[in-house]
Formats: C-alpha cells, structure tokens, sequence
C-alpha cells in the first residue's frame, strides 16, 4: 500500500512538472532554411509558384512516394491548391494566398484535425544567383501537449527543409536560363514606315520590298537614318497564318512621304523588353517569355509587339550575332 503511495505521488509530480514545463515552451513557431540558388528569381518563382512542378523537388513526395495529389483552382498563382493523401505524413491541402512576382510565395496549409499552418518562400537577389527562404509559422500550438510537439518540430523539420531545397536548386540550376526581361520606356520615335500584309511564309520577302521602298525615298530625300529600322506588328493571325504589320525607321527630321512611304511619329509607351541574338525566326521562346512576364506582373498589353533590328545583317554574316530587342506595349 505504501509503495502504491509512493508510486501516486511520483506520477503525481511527473504530471505537474508536465504541466509546469508546457507553460513555458512557445506557443507559436517559427521555422526558415536558406539557400542560394545559381538561377534568376524569375525561374525559381515559377517551380514554386505552380504546385504541378513540386513533385520535382517536394522533400514529402521524395518521402513517400505512395502519395497521391489532386489540384484544384488556377494552374498557379493565388487560388492554386493542391490536395493530398499520405500515410505517411496524413492527408492535408495547401492554397497559395499570395504570390507576389520573383518576390514571394505564401501558402496556407490545413492538416484537417491536426491544425493550420502558413509556409513563405521568399526570394532575394545574391550575388551566386537567388536566396531562396523557406519558412513555416504554426499561430497556435495548444496546451500542454503540442506546445511539447512544437519544441520537437525544428529538429524534425530542419533535415526536410534542407533536402527540398537542395532538390529545387538541383532541378532548377538544370533548367536553361530563361531571357533577361525588364519593363522600360519605348521612347518617342519619328519614323519613316510602310504598311502592308501578307501571309507568314512571305514575311522575308514582304520586309525587304518594304524597307526598299523606305531606302528609295531616303536617296531622293537625302535624310538620315537616326536609329535600327524596326517592325511594328499590328495583326497576327495564327488560324490563317496572316499578318498586317509596318516597316519603321527612325529619322533624323520631318520627312514628306511618298506614295506608301509616309512619315510618322511613334509615342513613347511602357513596354516589356527583351532581347534575342540569333536568326530572326527564332524568337519564340522570347515572345512566350514576354507574354509570362505580363501575365505574372498582371499587366494589360496595349498594341502589337515591335522587333528592333539593332544588328546589319549586310555587315554581320553570323546570324548567332544578330540582335533583336522585342517590345510589348503595356498600359
């Protein structure tokens, strides 16, 4: 009976220091990794800023293969939501609540029964590349039994932090760089051009009658070139493959036009630029990266694309040499 005694008043105490020592352990927590990652933040951002890529490099997918993910809402970006089941780890859901371009992802995790959570990944210039963060906040870690979980979790959660990011580095620095972009200013440019169409196959050969024609009215007029010649893209018409479009040159002064040559002035304009070196018809990994850009940034496009020539290709016969700087006009 004694010993029964002794054996309620140990428990007794092992109990209240239980207690006494949950009271002191954080209600909250808090957990980052870094890493730095030699690939612009823009490709980085697009690996986890699309719940579809994460099966590349997620640390739970490597560690339970078993598991199973169904996606809901937008392919990416705000609203994007993945859905998953694991015995392993438990079945849970996670919804992006911000995506703030090349900057930041926020993600809210629910764990059903086991609570929520808020997950970032933060993505900061260095000089390697890009300091990707990954963090994970749990607001509220009740009393007194997952406050001892929650002094646990760094020691648990730190490895799988590590193991994520070292597979996104691994399968992003894999990836090819994606073209450098920047929103800029088109500045004002007074031009001569010529208007005209044609379908896709006879571009070549329409944009050489074209800039002809400009080259003609340059000898009678006798003015100056003042920049690279350029094409402004008004129509493009995939199902028939047909476009209108307009040969530019810059001037030097006010030109009277002649026959299809007519003189012009081009408005200054926001535009998303950038730039291509290689032959002419090559650009398109340019002008989808172009059109990403807008759409991550949720800009509106305002007019057609315009392609500066800035490289002779009289003078120049390395068509790897050729280069091409793209605009899209935005509002």
């Amino acid at each position: 009976m004694k010993a029964l005694k002794i054996i309620g008043v140990i428990l007794a105490i092992l109990v209240a220091l239980f207690l006494i020592v949950a009271l002191f352990l954080p209600s909250k927590i808090h957990m980052e990794k870094s890493l730095v990652i030699n690939k612009p933040a823009s490709l980085v951002y697009k690996q986890v800023n699309n719940y579809h890529n994460w099966s590349a490099w997620s640390p739970w997918q490597a560690g339970d293969p078993a598991m199973t993910s169904t996606y809901e809402g937008p392919k990416m970006g705000v609203n994007a939501k993945t859905v998953w089941v694991s015995k392993k780890y438990g079945d849970g859901s996670m919804t992006i609540v911000e995506s703030q371009p090349y900057q930041k992802v926020t993600s809210s995790l629910d764990f059903g029964q086991r609570g929520t959570a808020t997950s970032d990944f933060l993505f900061a210039d260095d000089p390697a590349g890009t300091k990707v963060t990954w963090t994970l906040d749990i607001p509220s870690l009740s009393y007194p039994v997952d406050r001892y979980f929650g002094a646990m979790m760094p020691a648990m959660m730190n490895p799988i932090f590590i193991n994520g990011l070292e597979k996104l580095k691994e399968v992003t620095e894999a990836m090819p760089d994606p073209p450098a972009l920047q929103l800029t200013l088109f500045p004002e440019k007074a031009v001569v051009s010529v208007i005209d169409s044609c379908n896709w196959s006879d571009i070549e050969m329409k944009m050489g009658q074209m800039f002809g024609e400009i080259m003609t009215l340059q000898k009678s007029a006798k003015f100056e070139f003042a920049g690279a010649p350029m094409s402004l893209y008004h129509k493009w018409d995939e199902a028939n493959q047909f476009t209108v479009f307009e040969n530019c040159v810059p001037v030097d002064r006010k030109v009277a036009g002649k026959g299809r040559v007519q003189y012009k002035v081009l408005p200054a304009t926001r535009a998303v630029m950038g730039t291509h070196f290689g032959a002419y018809d090559q650009t398109m990994y340019l002008y989808n990266a172009l059109d990403e850009f807008i759409k991550d940034f949720g800009l509106e496009e305002n007019g057609g694309p315009i392609e500066e020539y800035i490289t002779d290709p009289m003078t120049e016969p390395d068509t790897a040499k050729w280069q091409t700087n793209v605009y899209f006009p935005v509002k």
